[in-house]
């Protein structure tokens, strides 16, 4: 059995605005936590390879722990989760991601991960399945105009079949 190529645009689509939506839905749990934040500040995407010097607990906090790194010759102070604070050790060299918000209800830095630069950061995801969605309806569109146009058929109902049969020829009128 084939597919046709309509199928597959219109698979692909579903799976594009699925995408979309559920990229949007982070975002929008993203902003309703910065509101909810009531202290913090803006930080820009930032990446970095740094060296693990000390993990500390944080005993104030259920979700982060202090970290303390080595960033080439500077000294920095990390609060990250405590899921990935436990798996630092001494001498480590990671790299690491700052996120958006800082000082706020969320850790002010993550590992970098795949997962977690999709999920920190996931608005190149959103523009990508917007261009695919453009991209597959201009496909669309042009399979359309591809496609022939079959002959026009009429329906018409019983009282004007009737009406057709029972009509009077015109005589053409003589001089």
């Amino acid at each position: 059995m084939q597919i046709s190529r309509q199928t597959w645009h219109w698979t692909f689509l579903i799976g594009l605005w699925t995408v979309v939506a559920a990229v949007t839905w982070v975002i929008s749990i993203q902003a309703f936590l910065v509101l909810l934040s009531p202290t913090g500040f803006w930080q820009g995407f930032a990446v970095a390879h740094v060296t693990v010097t000390s993990v500390d607990s944080d005993p104030d906090s259920q979700i982060t722990d202090n970290v303390t790194v080595q960033q080439g010759d500077d000294e920095r102070s990390l609060r990250m989760l405590k899921t990935e604070a436990r798996e630092l050790h001494p001498q480590d060299q990671v790299w690491i991601i700052d996120n958006y918000w800082a000082g706020g209800l969320r850790p002010d830095h993550f590992r970098l991960t795949p997962q977690r630069l999709l999920l920190e950061f996931p608005e190149p995801i959103l523009l990508l399945a917007i261009l695919g969605i453009w991209r597959t309806r201009r496909a669309q569109a042009k399979e359309a105009k591809r496609q022939p146009i079959g002959p026009r058929k009429v329906w018409r109902d019983e009282y004007y079949l009737r009406a057709d049969r029972f009509a009077k020829e015109e005589k053409p009128e003589e001089p």
